[in-house]
């Protein structure tokens, strides 16, 4: 799946979906290092916890947003271990030869990675966009899914330079809307204008989901 949206200033909102990105015997050895690892909750900054486990890899040892007023140790980052870099580096690699080139598509060098781990069904992540201070204006933000299939909802916001963390729903550009699938071993990318003007979330599900892990690769550039 490959959509392509035209937005203002010559910009595009760029979303890609590629199943079976890794071979089943990569599969099992990303999913049997993640299940030994130990995961990390947390509350928000209004001191609500958050529906999901997570783990902060950064290859300078950066803390995810240095401009946060709070900082909690979920954000603080982990040392790389070879498992993660040799993926990290295959995607990399893989994204190169997608060839997209267009005028407002980052062409990123991967230096982070954000593992989310959603236990069950009742596990999910609110509707946002990434920050622009860590990611910049226009990222290209690749996630790899790892076990349960979980279903992502893409949503058109509303863009206000001034206020990037509101999220106001486009209501007039509502056919825009969709979600997908992610499978077990599969990449989705998001780019371009994407973070200015579609919101993703991962919500909660009414039907039985086993465990799930979200990797995803991103450059810091702040």
């Amino acid at each position: 799946m490959l959509k392509i949206i035209e937005e203002p200033n010559q910009e595009i909102s760029l979303f890609m979906y590629i199943p079976n990105i890794l071979s089943n015997n990569k599969i099992k050895e990303i999913h049997s290092w993640l299940k030994n690892k130990t995961f990390l909750s947390g509350q928000t900054s209004w001191n609500k916890s958050i529906y999901r486990e997570q783990l902060w890899f950064q290859k300078d040892n950066k803390y995810f947003c240095n401009e946060w007023s709070k900082r909690y140790p979920r954000w603080e980052s982990n040392p790389y271990e070879s498992v993660l870099l040799n993926l990290q580096n295959d995607l990399q690699y893989r994204l190169s030869n997608l060839n997209l080139n267009y005028k407002s598509v980052q062409q990123p060098i991967i230096n982070s990675c954000l593992i989310n781990k959603y236990r069950d069904e009742n596990d999910s992540i609110k509707p946002h966009r990434d920050t622009e201070i860590t990611f910049g204006t226009n990222p290209t933000i690749i996630g790899l899914s790892i076990g349960s299939e979980r279903k992502i909802k893409i949503k058109r916001l509303i863009y206000d330079a001034e206020n990037t963390g509101v999220i106001l729903y486009d209501n007039k550009k509502s056919h825009l809307n969709f979600d997908v699938s992610l499978e077990n071993g599969s990449l989705f990318i998001m780019a371009g204008a994407s973070q200015k003007y579609f919101s993703h979330e991962i919500p909660k599900e009414d039907y039985l989901c086993s465990e799930r892990f979200s990797l995803t690769f991103r450059e810091v550039v702040k």
